[in-house]
């Protein structure tokens, strides 16, 4: 057996992005999408189970679920017999969810997002993923957490990889 690398530009990565207090119950949005070779391969969107009392816990929980997609994407990479060295990159919009997840520091919360803090913390530590900020403008995860305006829609639209049943008519 032999065991394939994966070059830079085609290492997966994932964006991570959370709306705050945006639905009717006050529940936060969580959306991510990740790519490999340049292509969408997993995306979501749900609501977040608890409400959350700022938007960085909100993008917090976001980044959890995220990280969670990316260790599977990693394992399922690894039983296809190529390797991911590299942590997988995840873009988020919010620096003080960055900063809380690379410098954890004991805070008054519940048991809840501690264990989602541990998870995060233990991950970055091994070097599954790596946290990069990336603004809110280019935030692909955006699409997936809120309303957006048709020039950031169609912005985001493409940068998925979609195109509109017109787009898709003018090239037939």
């Amino acid at each position: 057996m032999f065991e394939l690398t994966i070059s830079e530009e085609a290492l997966p990565c994932g964006h991570a992005d959370a709306s705050y207090a945006e639905e009717e119950d006050r529940k936060s949005r969580t959306g991510y999408a990740f790519y490999a070779y340049g292509c969408l391969v997993s995306w979501a969107s749900r609501k977040q189970n608890t409400v959350s009392l700022s938007s960085t816990i909100a993008e917090y929980l976001a980044l959890s679920s995220a990280t969670e997609e990316a260790i599977w994407i990693k394992q399922f990479f690894d039983e296809l017999e190529m390797s991911i060295q590299k942590p997988l990159i995840i873009y988020q919009d919010n620096k003080s969810t960055i900063a809380i997840a690379n410098n954890p520091v004991k805070q008054k919360h519940t048991k809840y997002m501690d264990v989602k803090a541990k998870f995060i913390e233990e991950h970055i530590q091994k070097g599954d993923i790596k946290l990069v900020y990336c603004s809110t403008e280019n935030m692909i995860a955006d699409i997936f957490t809120k309303p957006l305006n048709s020039k950031l829609f169609k912005k985001f639209r493409g940068m998925l990889g979609l195109r509109s049943f017109e787009e898709l008519q003018k090239h037939h």
